[in-house]
């Protein structure tokens, strides 16, 4: 078991570093689902700046239908600087995702879920496959 944690490890280790301030993959995720599905309030909570704040939601309006797909995107918006990162990677774990929803209406956990659940049954249904033409196969 003490060989796959390190498997595990690179997945929380530093995912980049943007103007000097490390963000781990978690840190850099939670970051950007903030700055992407966090409202005007939400944003503007953390940054005390409402011109920042709308040059990231104009930014983000502007990266449709992906919004920011990384930090490096964050960084180039005008007036966000070192310190404004800083707030924004503190703040994001804080951010409540299961109040938001996706196009399809789902919460982000009920997204997820779903994701797995089907990537489960998928999973079932190729491994019944294989054994039925297995079977089929003997029975000739």
């Amino acid at each position: 078991m003490k060989r796959l944690s390190f498997l595990l490890l690179p997945l929380f280790l530093s995912a980049g570093t943007y103007s000097g301030i490390e963000f781990t993959e978690v840190e850099e995720n939670t970051t950007l689902y903030l700055v992407n599905y966090g409202s005007f309030i939400d944003i503007n909570d953390i940054l005390r700046d409402s011109t920042v704040t709308n040059n990231i939601l104009d930014e983000r309006f502007s990266l449709r239908p992906d919004g920011f797909t990384s930090i490096s995107q964050l960084d180039n918006v005008s007036g966000v600087n070192r310190k404004k990162l800083w707030n924004l990677k503190q703040s994001s774990h804080i951010f409540d995702t299961r109040q938001y929803v996706n196009d399809l209406g789902l919460t982000f956990p009920q997204y997820h879920f779903l994701m797995a659940l089907s990537g489960l049954l998928l999973g079932f249904l190729f491994l019944f496959s294989v054994v039925l033409h297995i079977t089929l196969q003997r029975s000739r």
